[in-house]
């Protein structure tokens, strides 16, 4: 193997390690978003639970925004499932 095929293998496996470092970072982003997103939901959640008029409409906003078609749970629903 020539000193040239070294320094295309080492290019190659340069631009391969970028490009996984690329999807990878893609990946992060992805669930960084859904992980805030699950905490939107969980905090909308434990909102209804208070049973505060107020709260119970940001916690349908939430739903509708995440398009989560069961009901808004009710501070009992909430209370037994914990």
């Amino acid at each position: 193997m020539s000193v040239d095929d070294l320094e295309i293998m080492r290019e190659y496996e340069i631009s391969v390690n970028l490009e996984e470092k690329e999807k990878a970072d893609k990946l992060e982003t992805q669930l960084n978003v859904m992980k805030e997103q699950l905490n939107t939901i969980v905090k909308a959640i434990e909102l209804a639970s208070t049973d505060d008029p107020e709260d119970m409409k940001l916690t349908e906003k939430v739903f509708t925004h995440f398009e989560i078609k069961d009901k808004v749970p009710s501070r009992n629903s909430y209370l037994v499932k914990r």
